[in-house]
């Protein structure tokens, strides 16, 4: 590419550090973010995979071009990177090609990030293009890139999978990156692979190149990094009438029938009510072997854990339906988590709450016999109550490191966040709820958001319909009442006499 035709001054130094600090401590995080002088415009990511004597994927080789502003004049450029080698680095400006120089680069393990060096201040008014070659592995650790493996029917002969799982700061494990929520930038991405098997990613419906070894997606609307999403395959395909396809080893694709007829009434479901169509040319549904988490709900490629999508005839009502209610959850995320992403991970209820609300109610339009909307009380808003009895974190939680949004990324925000939408929507009314996100979803779109977005859609709507709480109450004080603390109201009713006393205390 680019490298070819200008004559580009590489890097003679690289190091890794690790910076100083206690021998105890020496290991601990100590910088969680990233500087915020200059952010991404766009990514050009391309990855090659390597095989062993077996044929399996072992590692990756892989450029990533990013088109970058400069926010505030620097010489150092700082990504995130993490378990990477970094082979070469170099920088131009995007419209002149004019070279700059590199100096030096660190590769920080404690904060995982790349530190890039150059020989003088970069300009706010120019836009540049940084090429970093790199080297990854293939692992089985369910994160990052990692490959699976499985057996055919017959159990005689093993396959192996690769896939990436990259939430909630998996991304700096597959490609260096502006790794934050707030980054959010289109995608081109490419992946070359051996002839036998096929690649997919966000963008439906890739081009081959080179008797199938290269392919190539379509430019991906604007995302953050953690919705970047690949898998290798030599998986069947079941496609819908619509643009929903489920993907499954050959020998169980039979059982994908269910789920492939009833996923795109399930898509219709998110449609209709925020009255915004999917706007991605497909939607990939998986099967996986092995999976971390239940699902990952990336856009346009979403992976399961095989129960969630292998039912037939002789599956359990319980397996349906927990089964279709999956698939929802991940659905709702195309919209509230892809569409529209919260800024940091304090908020990463405004993915999660919903999803989970959705998982139930909308689920409950499509099959309303299943009566999701009780089950819901008693899977979610009491188990979001029993959890609370002891105040443990609000809904919108300080985090700070991985570990700590790990925490909030697979804990209970959830079950409460939904149970908060629930309420919601029983203090305003169902049509100013969903009027409320419908414009929330609009105004936002593509854009990274911290709660104050939501209260505002919310109170623009209430004054549309002239709509009163009552008490002096605002809708944005109620909500961050309910957001920003923790625990919750517990009303306490002592008889004295002839009289009782009622008292309220949060938990």
């Amino acid at each position: 590419m680019t490298k070819n035709i200008f004559l580009l001054i590489f890097v003679l130094h690289a190091s890794v550090i690790d910076s100083g600090g206690s021998v105890g401590r020496q290991n601990e995080m100590d910088v969680f973010r990233l500087p915020n002088r200059t952010m991404p415009i766009s990514y050009d990511l391309k990855i090659t995979l390597y095989y062993d004597e077996s044929s399996d994927p072992v590692g990756y080789e892989g450029e990533v071009e990013i088109v970058i502003s400069v926010k505030a004049k620097t010489s150092e450029i700082t990504l995130n990177c993490k378990n990477l080698s970094v082979d070469v680095i170099y920088i131009f400006e995007k419209d002149s090609l004019l070279s700059v120089e590199v100096i030096n680069w660190q590769t920080n393990t404690r904060n995982e990030q790349l530190n890039i060096f150059v020989d003088y201040e970069l300009d706010i008014n120019i836009l540049y293009v940084l090429s970093i070659e790199f080297r990854g592995t293939i692992g089985h650790d369910t994160n990052g890139f990692y490959k699976s493996t499985y057996y055919n029917k017959d159990d005689s002969h093993r396959e192996w999978l690769s896939l990436t799982y990259l939430g909630p700061t998996g991304a700096r494990s597959l490609f260096p990156c502006y790794d934050e929520p707030a980054y959010k930038t289109p995608y081109n991405i490419s992946l070359r692979t051996s002839d036998d098997k096929f690649v997919r990613s966000n963008m439906a419906n890739p081009e081959i190149f080179n008797q199938g070894t290269w392919t190539v997606f379509a430019e991906t609307p604007p995302m953050c990094t953690h919705a970047v999403a690949l898998v290798v395959s030599g998986f069947g395909r079941r496609a819908s009438d619509r643009t929903v396809n489920v993907f499954a080893r050959p020998d169980v694709l039979d059982r994908a029938r269910y789920v492939s007829d009833e996923a795109p009434g399930l898509l219709r479901a998110m449609e209709d009510f925020t009255g915004s169509r999917y706007e991605l040319p497909g939607l990939d549904l998986f099967a996986v072997p092995y999976l971390k988490p239940e699902a990952a709900g990336n856009w346009g490629l979403t992976t399961f854990r095989e129960k969630y999508l292998l039912l037939d005839d002789v599956s359990t009502t319980n397996a349906i339906e927990s089964g279709l209610s999956a698939v929802q959850r991940e659905v709702a995320r195309q919209w509230f988590g892809n569409a529209v992403t919260c800024r940091w991970w304090d908020y990463v209820w405004l993915h999660d709450a919903f999803a989970t609300y959705f998982q139930y109610f909308a689920t409950h339009s499509v099959h309303p016999e299943w009566k999701m909307n009780e089950a819901f009380v008693v899977e979610q808003h009491q188990q979001a109550l029993a959890y609370d009895q002891t105040a443990r974190r609000p809904i919108t939680a300080s985090v700070r490191t991985p570990a700590e949004i790990d925490e909030v990324f697979y804990g209970q925000t959830a079950r409460k966040g939904a149970a908060f939408l629930r309420m919601l929507k029983h203090v305003t009314n169902e049509t100013i709820f969903q009027q409320s996100l419908a414009r929330y979803l609009k105004q936002n779109k593509h854009e990274s958001v911290e709660p104050g977005e939501l209260f505002a859609a919310f109170e623009h709507t209430v004054v549309e319909y002239q709509y009163d709480l009552g008490q002096n109450v605002t809708v944005t004080g109620f909500m961050k009442q309910w957001t920003e603390q923790a625990g919750h109201p517990m009303i306490d009713v002592v008889k004295v006499n002839d009289t009782f006393v009622i008292t309220q205390v949060r938990t």
